[in-house]
């Protein structure tokens, strides 16, 4: 049966199999067709396989080829269902390229789908610095009302930042730099923010 007929899940199963049992022609062959056919679909999958299986040259194929795809990528279903190895070996190279506000939405809807593993270390990944107040403030705001929950602000947040010495900017920095926390702990409710927050600047 011709591998073109099968869909990808059932393809890493024979690979599975093939290397379970030392099947080594099946093996390389299925290799050969992952590596000719790697898709924004399938990638985020086939790099799983290969790092389970210690394929590093097929692994950095597929680091190589969502570098320059990132942008689709991140908005995929498949991203969702990377393991957590593989997302933050994603979010440590600099060459990932898709914009830090999808990068972000895509790490969030991975927590969603990974309740259970430990969120802190992936989120500390994610390059907050590189977003907007805006962007940062929109999201939570996008968030709550999905949940029905009361909005951060009520007023709409400013295009540009005002003087520094701002009491009212300087609130709206302390509510987004909860906002990130917020997030980065994968907890969506709104508590007095910990001592622990960097100063504002």
């Amino acid at each position: 049966m011709p591998l073109s007929t099968l869909d990808v899940d059932t393809i890493i199963d024979v690979l599975d199999l093939a290397h379970l049992y030392g099947l080594q022609a099946v093996e390389s062959g299925i290799k050969k067709y992952l590596q000719q056919n790697l898709s924004v679909s399938n990638v985020c999958t086939i790099l799983d396989v290969a790092r389970r299986n210690n394929l590093n040259q097929r692994a950095e194929e597929c680091l190589n080829f969502i570098d320059n795809n990132g942008s689709d990528i991140v908005k995929h279903d498949s991203f969702e269902k990377l393991s957590k190895e593989s997302l933050e070996e994603l979010l440590r190279r600099d060459s990932f390229g898709a914009l830090e506000i999808d990068i972000f939405r895509a790490v969030c809807k991975w927590r969603d789908n990974h309740p259970s593993e430990d969120f802190k270390t992936v989120a500390a990944l994610v390059r907050l610095p590189l977003l907007t107040v805006q962007q940062l403030v929109q999201e939570q705001q996008q968030e709550q009302q999905q949940q029905h929950l009361v909005p951060v602000s009520p007023e709409p947040v400013p295009e540009t930042e005002p003087s520094s010495s701002s009491k009212d900017w300087n609130a709206v920095l302390c509510s987004t730099r909860f906002v990130c926390y917020l997030f980065c702990l994968g907890n969506r409710q709104l508590h007095p923010p910990p001592s622990t927050l960097p100063p504002i600047q």
